[in-house]
């Protein structure tokens, strides 16, 4: 009588495990965040429990070029018995004009069905100026032969953990 119910609560956990993992299929972005008009970002792609079927080719979008075919990364975990698998493809753009691009919303094939990939914004905007060293009240920039904090005196080198051989 105990075997009967540990063999359905064992069909029953299996089936929840099932179902959980159903439920877990994404495909989502990984948000490279602002973006500088005319380089090269990298733009990551994420199945999460699912595997993409086929080429995975973004819509064409004005202002944003896609570089060569993605690369391909895969993942897979099992932690108490749950698995968990990834695969992102990582694709170089290049936005080609300042201010937000869409790329809408598209679907794509898996090894679990059709998926929607939900729309991403990317804000390209000018890279800041690089930041200027500043001058501290009271204090001037040390010259090449004078002594600093961690340097030498005259441009000689000192090893760094310690003496020679």
């Amino acid at each position: 009588m105990v075997m009967k119910y540990l063999r359905a609560l064992t069909v029953i956990l299996f089936v929840a495990g099932l179902l959980s993992a159903a439920c877990a299929q994404t495909v989502q972005w990984n948000s490279p965040g602002p973006v500088a008009p005319n380089s090269v970002a990298q733009l990551e792609l994420v199945f999460t429990d699912c595997q993409p079927q086929g080429n995975v080719r973004l819509p064409l979008v004005n202002g944003l070029q896609v570089l060569g075919q993605p690369g391909r990364a895969t993942s897979f975990s099992m932690i108490n018995f749950q698995t968990s698998s990834s695969t992102i493809l990582s694709y170089a753009i290049q936005v080609n004009q300042g201010g937000r691009i869409q790329i809408p919303a598209f679907e794509v094939q898996t090894d679990k069905g059709k998926k929607t990939v939900p729309a991403l914004a990317l804000d390209a905007v000018a890279a800041a100026p690089p930041r200027q060293q500043r001058r501290h009240r009271g204090r001037r920039a040390r010259g090449a032969g004078e002594r600093g904090a961690g340097g030498s005196a005259g441009g000689t080198a000192e090893p760094l953990f310690g003496g020679g051989l």
